[in-house]
């Protein structure tokens, strides 16, 4: 792995994951679970079909393959390219809060961030209601990702 950062990356990382607040913490934590991107990514999915019916089948659909393709490429394409160490690795441990435990693999891109992006923009084409929602959703799953200490803000956008 290498521990390369980009431009402010450092005092960004460190004025988010320095928050320090419970109730942030426990946020931040839970959406940084795969079980919380599953249950927001049902539950939107139940709007589209509750609001589309039949109509919904395709979006989810792309959703879904939109999902599966850009984890795919992040793990196995970019992941490897760049093998970016995560800043739990990177950084002393009394200069990180590591509230979630990630693999020593590697930190670019952050595949949460990516796949909520794609599936947000996939709903946003169908519906902007729903992409209101899924937008910001997406955007706070990314920045749970560098506040539990696993990724540089670069690496979530």
């Amino acid at each position: 792995m290498k521990d390369f950062r980009l431009p402010g990356d450092d005092a960004t990382f460190h004025f988010i994951n320095g928050l320090n607040s419970p109730a942030l913490d426990l946020a931040f934590t839970t959406a940084s679970t795969r079980a919380f991107g599953l249950v927001m990514g049902a539950a939107l999915a139940l709007w589209l079909f509750t609001t589309y019916r039949a109509r919904s089948f395709r979006p989810i659909g792309q959703a879904i393959i939109a999902a599966a393709a850009v984890d795919f490429i992040g793990a196995r394409l970019l992941k490897p390219f760049f093998e970016r160490t995560r800043p739990s690795f990177a950084l002393p441990h009394e200069a990180v809060r590591v509230l979630s435990e990630a693999a020593n693999s590697g930190s670019m891109p952050s595949l949460h961030a990516a796949t909520s992006f794609a599936v947000a923009t996939t709903l946003l084409l169908l519906s902007p209601a729903i992409g209101r929602v899924a937008l910001p959703l997406a955007a706070f799953i990314a920045m749970s990702r560098v506040a539990v200490g696993v990724h540089w803000p670069t690496d979530v956008y």
